[in-house]
């Protein structure tokens, strides 16, 4: 039996190493993602923080 054909179990095959990844990359892609509700409260310290600067310094 020729070694470069034979199968190799400890090896995932090359299809199943490409799906994985792509599945790993959509889950980090999901995490990534910015809602408006994320922006919101983004919005919501900036401002509560801009306004305690403000009256500290006046």
């Amino acid at each position: 039996m020729n070694p470069a054909v034979a199968y190799r179990p400890s090896e995932p095959h090359r299809f199943r190493r490409t799906v994985r990844f792509a599945a790993l990359k959509r889950a980090a892609r999901r995490q990534l993602a910015i809602t408006a509700q994320d922006v919101r409260e983004f919005l919501m310290a900036y401002c509560a923080c801009f306004l305690a600067v403000s009256t500290f310094i006046a």
